[in-house]
């Protein structure tokens, strides 16, 4: 069972939903009523469960939703469970947690990322840890650099019409522990709350450092998303 989520101000959560229901294809309204609510979907791949204030929308290739049917375990256990003769794989679950003030920064240096560092960063992060940040679609991203002028972290965010920033970070494993992370992490929560945005900041589930980040820039828990791939027929 997931851990108690939080909520967020009447009109914040409306925008999330508002954000959330037309990339599941489903209406605003089904975020507002606690029944589950299993959408079709032809051409997906995979079953994806987003859990919001809690309300479950689950989505995926229609030949696999009546096995899906009366589940009450919405986890990725169970999931795997009731889709095995479909070659399910997990590809992850992940936390869903909004902000809704600007974070205090530290001292730590900050500017916006020029490309040039930007690359410098994405060398010396670990491939899988700069891919799940999602860094390479944020158009807005700042860099917190060592007292010595060296580039230690990255943050962005990528806009999601109407209202979310969709935040992603990395940050060099030599000089993780200093706060670097905090600091460019603030200032995209920052920029983005400026916009008029609410800040998203989607965190896997066995993520520690990630979840306690958030905890740090003052992120609300409110829902997960769940992800499992699974094998589509020959046509």
């Amino acid at each position: 069972m997931p851990p108690p989520f939080g909520r967020l101000p009447d009109a914040q959560e409306r925008r999330v939903k508002q954000t959330w229901a037309p990339r599941l294809t489903v209406p605003v309204m089904t975020f507002d009523s606690s029944d589950d609510r299993l959408v079709p979907r032809d051409g997906a791949t995979a079953v994806v469960v987003v859990e919001l204030f809690g309300a479950r929308v689950v989505v995926g290739p229609p030949h696999v939703m009546g096995a899906l049917e009366g589940l009450e375990t919405w986890d990725e256990p169970g999931l795997l469970s009731r889709l095995a003769r479909f070659g399910p794989r997990p590809i992850g679950t992940a936390w869903l947690s909004y902000c809704q003030e600007p974070p205090l920064l530290n001292d730590v240096a900050i500017e916006p990322a020029a490309s040039a560092t930007a690359e410098v960063l994405r060398n010396r992060c670990p491939p899988d840890e700069w891919d799940e940040g999602g860094l390479d679609a944020m158009p807005d991203r700042w860099v917190a650099f060592t007292p010595g002028g060296e580039p230690a972290a990255i943050a962005g965010y990528e806009r999601w019409d109407p209202g979310l920033a969709h935040l992603g970070v990395a940050t060099d494993p030599d000089v993780r522990g200093r706060g670097c992370a905090t600091t460019a992490a603030g200032a995209a929560v920052a920029a983005a709350l400026a916009e008029g945005l609410i800040a998203q900041w989607r965190c896997r589930v066995g993520n520690a450092a990630s979840e306690r980040l958030a905890d740090v820039l003052g992120f609300t828990r409110v829902g997960r998303q769940i992800a499992v791939s699974v094998d589509i027929p020959a046509a």
